[in-house]
């Protein structure tokens, strides 16, 4: 059985559902504090976030209250990382982790968690498709993505914690790294476990 998109969608998933919940907790212990505007920092003052390299979690939201935003962010988390585990491979179970990975980019739930949520619900919605556009590229291409997979998601799953280790021990370089960091860990790595998921289903 072809599990690799199902492996994919589930990791990736439960991710995106972690790292909005700490948006929410975040948010949430400001309390009744207006927000003020669009986009806010979930981690309250003193900062500045151009002086830590997670910028103290920008995020944007729609509701008035921080303490709103945080709870509701905490509740679509919560919904994303249960339906990650239990439901990414039903049929209705990706298109679900979609809805609220846009509700969550709403909510409060930052930037990147939700692309990563969107991301997971998309590779979701592959399973028990057909895989004959994958099959028909090039052996070298096939053969690349087969190799990443599995250990684009473990090193995926390794920075969850690492990137708060090396912050915490080596804060400056983090800091001036960090838009490295993002393009490689936030971005190019989740769709690298995503293409290899599909192209290692596709080589069967």
């Amino acid at each position: 059985m072809k599990k690799a998109r199902k492996i994919a969608a589930a990791g990736l998933g439960v991710y995106a559902g972690l790292v909005a919940l700490e948006h929410g907790i975040f948010e949430y212990v400001q309390g009744r504090a207006a927000t003020p505007g669009l986009v806010i920092q979930a981690i309250g003052p003193p900062c500045e976030p151009g002086a830590v390299w997670h910028a103290y979690f920008p995020a944007l939201t729609l509701l008035p209250t921080f303490q709103a935003a945080g709870m509701a962010t905490v509740l679509l988390s919560a919904a994303l990382v249960l339906t990650s585990v239990f439901w990414s491979g039903r049929k209705a179970g990706p298109w679900v982790m979609i809805s609220l990975s846009l509700l969550l980019f709403l909510a409060g739930g930052g930037f990147v968690p939700p692309f990563q949520g969107l991301l997971a619900g998309w590779v979701g919605t592959r399973q028990g498709r057909d895989l004959s556009w994958w099959k028909s590229q090039p052996s070298w291409m096939i053969d690349f993505l087969t190799r990443l997979w599995p250990w684009a998601l473990i090193l995926f799953w390794v920075w969850f914690p690492g990137s708060w280790i090396f912050g915490h021990l080596f804060g400056p370089t983090s800091l001036k790294w960090s838009p490295l960091f993002f393009l490689v860990f936030d971005l190019l790595l989740p769709v690298g476990i995503a293409l290899s998921a599909l192209g290692t289903d596709a080589r069967g």
